[in-house]
């Protein structure tokens, strides 16, 4: 068997005794064969609990390989909290779990091991709850993108803002960023970007204002941000650009229609114009650098806000990806 696949014992319908000994008497057994762990999040340890009997408020605790319950039973609460599990159950390909029903013992982490530093949650904030209801809002905020993003607006010709007043019928700029994101060993080459971290590969559009018109996260670290673009454009519900009108690029997208690239071998970046330009030229690219830069600082703002994207989380990868979106949303409303 290989090291990434693990067996989950889950030991259901009894309950904890602490006369003596810490053990869990009556009940059954159920075991999940050749669970992935690089898939395994606890929003989804819960869901095959609740195939042998786990409900609302009750508790779900792991044990330490090679020690008795006494000694190392910690509770699952959170990502991290399986995580952890995880790296101990790896040694030998098995995590065992013990289902606390709903109103048998008190928070056995804190009275018997000490191993805990969480406190227990009130029953209508059980961490099953939690992880529940963080998902139908996900899923509610992800149903209002038609209401959430930016409509696109062209730059007029009497627009007073100095680093667009120069692009006429601009609808903003576009760009794509890294965000890190955990996926399965396998896959992990495929999405490995220039810069070496393990990321999807996002494309962001943006107003001036700094809104995101149109987010695109999802592909492979190791995917051209042409690439990207590409599938964006030719999706039924993707970018779309009115004629005449355009969007601001960097130098790694063609210079096209309704795509204004910058000048190639020239200065361009904003730290290049420690010097004023010299050329016609390089006046363009300076201004377009200005310009261009409201998808950085957005990206930049993006990831300064929401600390759930800033390191990679151990839920599902489309789970991930979702989050993203999410973020990208709500970041329009602040």
């Amino acid at each position: 068997m290989e090291g990434d696949f693990i067996h989950i014992k889950i030991h259901h319908g009894g309950s904890f005794s602490m006369e003596g000994p810490l053990t869990y008497d009556g009940g059954e057994v159920s075991i999940f064969r050749d669970c992935d762990s690089e898939r395994i999040s606890y929003f989804r340890l819960v869901r095959m609990a609740k195939d042998v009997g786990f409900k609302d408020g009750d508790e779900l605790y792991y044990t330490i390989p090679e020690c008795s319950l006494d000694e190392g039973i910690d509770l699952l609460h959170d990502d991290n909290s399986v995580l952890k599990m995880l790296n101990f159950a790896k040694k030998n390909n098995l995590a065992e779990i013990y289902v606390k029903h709903k109103g048998h013992e008190s928070n056995l982490v804190n009275q018997r091991s000490g191993t805990g530093n969480k406190e227990k949650l009130p029953e209508e904030r059980s961490p099953e709850s939690v992880s529940r209801n963080f998902h139908k809002i996900l899923d509610a905020v992800l149903k209002l993108w038609r209401v959430l993003l930016k409509k696109p607006r062209p730059i007029p010709a009497n627009c007073t803002d100095g680093r667009w007043t120069w692009f006429k019928n601009c609808l903003g700029a576009l760009d794509g960023t890294y965000i890190e994101v955990h996926v399965p060993k396998v896959d992990k080459p495929r999405f490995r970007s220039r810069k070496k971290e393990v990321a999807t590969n996002v494309l962001g559009v943006c107003a001036p204002d700094m809104q995101f018109i149109y987010v695109l996260p999802g592909w492979e670290g190791s995917a051209h941000d042409g690439r990207v673009l590409r599938d964006a454009l030719s999706r039924p519900n993707g970018l779309r650009i009115p004629r005449g009108c355009y969007y601001l690029v960097d130098a790694g997208y063609k210079n096209c229609e309704g795509f204004l690239a910058p000048y190639r071998s020239q200065r361009y970046h904003l730290n290049d114009w420690t010097n004023p330009p010299n050329t016609k030229e390089e006046l363009f690219n300076m201004k377009h650098s200005a310009a261009r830069n409201t998808i950085e600082r957005t990206f930049g703002l993006l990831k300064m806000r929401w600390g759930i994207i800033r390191n990679p989380s151990y839920y599902p990868f489309d789970t991930q990806v979702d989050i993203i979106l999410a973020c990208c949303y709500i970041h329009n409303l602040i």
